[in-house]
């Protein structure tokens, strides 16, 4: 059995009129859905040589984007299009398809916190065409299975609290597929849909859903679908003005995966690279999304829709045609560092008038398993003026592959700073870079996490006034008073880094007098989490009879937090 090794140039589709269980090539057509068909691929298939006995192969739409997936999306729980899965028989026998069942999703273990019943969504996915078991492959023969998302729960926006942004948003299954294929009887396909509430504004997917319904684990930092326009970094984000090509003899790609911007008459979203200035390289237009008077009228690409628009993997213009992107319809091979840029919005935050705002965020893509791809990433745009975004960034998401940034001071694998490395040191008496002020003008180079109120504008969780950096010590005195498992953090200083490339250890140091720490569990000490609602931590505590204590927690949100005195490290953040 094989998944996706090859991708066809074209396929047999499945008769309706054929009675009875046994299928064989009827008839080839020009595959409406997408499929990889990269010329090395087509090269590569004409010389593979059959396996012994029956062979599965299964052939997903969209390859280029994610393997052994299929992605689909609507909003209202509009019926849309089918898509289809190929199955392909490279075997020197008949191959047999005995069983085909929907059932839960294979990732139950990337849940988000209470939204297990997500994972459990088999009955919104359906074959569109009566399927008769069993089905007989002959000898280099396949099939198409339409399949199609039909979301049976009501979305919604959530209410206050709700771990995500949408209610029964997220519907994840698998399809297993039963076989005589000697090496591998079962055969599982993951299916992700994405049901928006109603089209436009709030109502959209946040960036975190759009990353989840592809499988992957990268943390975008917030739920909420306005992130905001400051510079400051979320989750796993990583900033870099500029970028180059990681291998030098390929091009850089830059595949659309979702779209949630204003619908249009006309094509809109276009997206370009310019060279660094005074660099020489090359700039150029990749590519524009149709509007309405360039779509294919079909469901999710019409006049409802706007276009291209409120959709995951939407098509691209290519010659004033909507067209599938593909790899080969998505490259470019810059010659220098290059900025990507999206109406007046740039990678480069000094390009992006006056106020310089944040127009892009890049995050490296996490698998399922939690294993950065290297160079590749993904890279979410926040459109409209400069002095007038809304910091959705979900307008429009791409996969960005084969860049790493200028700068080698990031890895093009790892989210952020290296566990180990000196940078992740918070030392009042080292010589920073100005990223954080406070009260006395005083610099450090860090962020702080962000708190429940963090949209936009994001000011909550960062006042200048709550914060001292003396010479020996970072003081944030009596700034931080919070109820409980409310997340209203204020000053919570953080450094991010992978803890994936070796094992990390944290340190931290609590200075005498703790005289702060003197009613109603006020707390001191080092806090590691992915996020404001997510951590563990050790600190100083003041206790109900008044003397203090060592103390030891994890949780869901932030309780009862009030990091008031003198830290070394107040607190440090694992990404």
């Amino acid at each position: 059995m094989a998944l996706d090794p090859f991708s066809p140039t074209s396929s047999t589709a499945l008769d309706p009129n054929v009675s009875g269980a046994s299928f064989t090539p009827a008839k080839t057509i020009d595959n409406p859905y997408g499929f990889n068909s990269i010329e090395l691929n087509k090269s590569a298939s004409s010389f593979q040589i059959a396996a012994a006995g029956a062979n599965l192969q299964v052939i997903t739409p969209n390859s280029d984007i994610v393997q052994n997936r299929i992605v689909f999306s609507t909003f209202k729980e509009q019926a849309r299009l089918a898509k289809n899965l190929t199955l392909r028989n490279t075997g020197s026998e008949a191959l047999t398809i005995t069983s085909l069942s929907f059932g839960d999703s294979q990732e139950q273990q990337n849940a988000v916190a209470g939204r297990l019943a997500d994972h459990q969504r088999g009955a919104d996915f359906k074959f569109t065409n009566t399927v008769n078991l069993p089905i007989t492959i002959a000898a280099g023969g396949s099939i198409n299975l339409p399949v199609q998302f039909l979301p049976k729960r009501v979305a919604t926006l959530t209410v206050a609290d709700s771990p995500t942004h949408t209610n029964n948003g997220e519907n994840y299954a698998s399809l297993t597929i039963t076989s005589n294929d000697p090496d591998q009887r079962t055969t599982k396909v993951n299916l992700a849909g994405f049901n928006a509430d109603k089209v436009a504004g709030d109502f959209e997917a946040s960036l975190a859903e759009v990353v989840r319904s592809f499988g992957w684990t990268t943390n975008i930092g917030s739920e909420d679908n306005r992130l905001g326009v400051s510079k400051t970094l979320f989750g796993d984000e990583v900033y870099s003005p500029y970028w180059m090509r990681a291998d030098a003899s390929k091009p850089v790609e830059l595949l659309p995966i979702a779209v949630y911007s204003s619908p249009s008459d006309e094509a809109h979203d276009g997206v370009s690279f310019r060279a660094k200035a005074g660099s020489g390289g090359r700039s150029g237009f990749l590519y524009s999304l149709a509007g309405r008077l360039q779509d294919d009228d079909l469901p999710g690409s019409n006049d409802f829709s706007g276009g291209e628009n409120q959709k995951l993997i939407p098509k691209i213009l290519v010659g004033g045609k909507n067209t599938t992107p593909t790899s080969r319809n998505v490259d470019f091979s810059p010659t220098s560092p290059f900025a990507l840029e999206r109406g007046d919005g740039s990678t480069d935050d000094n390009q992006n008038g006056p106020a310089k705002t944040r127009a892009w965020r890049i995050y490296p893509l996490l698998n399922a398993n939690g294993v950065a791809t290297p160079n590749t990433w993904i890279a979410a745009t926040d459109i409209g003026t400069n002095v007038g975004r809304n910091g959705d960034f979900q307008d429009d998401v791409y996969l960005f592959k084969n860049a790493r940034p200028e700068s080698r001071t990031l890895s093009a694998s790892a989210t952020s700073l290296v566990s180990g490395s000196s940078d992740l040191i918070f030392n009042s008496n080292k010589t920073h870079p100005s990223t954080l002020t406070d009260q006395d003008s005083q610099t450090i180079s860090t962020s702080t996490q962000f708190n429940k109120s963090n949209s936009y504008p994001p000011t909550t969780s960062y006042q200048p006034s709550g914060l001292n950096i003396a010479p020996t010590s970072i003081d944030t005195p009596n700034t931080n008073t919070v109820g409980i498992n409310n997340n209203t953090f204020v000053n919570g200083l953080q450094s991010n880094f992978d803890s994936k490339v070796n094992k990390a250890t944290l340190l931290t140091k609590l200075l005498d007098p703790l005289n702060n720490l003197n009613a109603g569990f006020r707390q001191v000490g080092a806090m590691l989490s992915s996020d404001g609602d997510n951590h563990i931590k050790l600190l100083a505590r003041a206790m109900p009879d008044g003397s203090l204590g060592l103390h030891s927690a994890k949780g869901i949100s932030v309780q009862e937090s009030d990091v008031s005195d003198e830290t070394a490290y107040n607190p440090l953040s694992n990404s």
